[in-house]
């Protein structure tokens, strides 16, 4: 009777994930070349980790070696942009990363991008309030609220729940809300 095979995984990742260092700073510079935005580390980690393309400790040493090799570099805001160095990188070795983990990964830095101005257009407060917490929701248009919601939840993890809900859909939140409130029927 044949053995049957199983699935490898390295770490926490999903199998054809990247395993070596010089993949994974091809991949941070394909990223930051196809997306035209600077990302922080954490950022750059989160986007990576998003699908288990890579682990924490390799993207780190990954960052740090392109930053050292002056292939990306830090600006004023705490984003990486890419040098010279690094967009040669993107465009010259753009097909040494698999087709399927460049599309993953610039999914999620699209993600991140839509992620980020989600919360620019928004501000979130998570407050402690003796044993429970608030979530304060301000919907804002130039800088000005336009809607807010208050609500008080049993813990920190249900906090976070709802700050992670709202920011799928707040268009979808400010949108029901407001017909509710001024009697427009919900469209179907």
């Amino acid at each position: 009777m044949a053995k049957k095979k199983e699935k490898v995984f390295w770490g926490n990742l999903e199998p054809g994930g990247l395993i070596r260092i010089a993949d994974i700073k091809i991949l941070i510079c394909i990223i930051l070349y196809n997306t035209k935005v600077g990302f922080s580390a954490d950022q750059i980690t989160n986007i990576i980790r998003y699908d288990n393309i890579a682990t924490y400790f390799d993207i780190a040493q990954a960052i740090e070696e392109l930053a050292r090799d002056n292939n990306i570099v830090l600006n004023e805001n705490g984003e990486y942009n890419l040098t010279e160095n690094g967009i040669i990188i993107a465009k010259e070795l753009n097909n040494d990363i698999p087709f399927t983990v460049r599309e993953s990964a610039l999914n999620s830095a699209n993600y991140e991008i839509l992620l980020q101005k989600r919360l620019k257009d928004n501000k979130i407060e998570i407050i402690p309030d003796d044993d429970k917490f608030i979530v304060k929701i301000s919907m804002l248009e130039n800088e000005k609220e336009i809607m807010g919601i208050t609500i008080r939840v049993s813990s920190e993890d249900e906090a976070k729940k709802v700050k992670y809900h709202f920011l799928q859909d707040p268009n979808g939140i400010y949108n029901m809300n407001f017909r509710k409130l001024f009697g427009i029927p919900q469209e179907d």
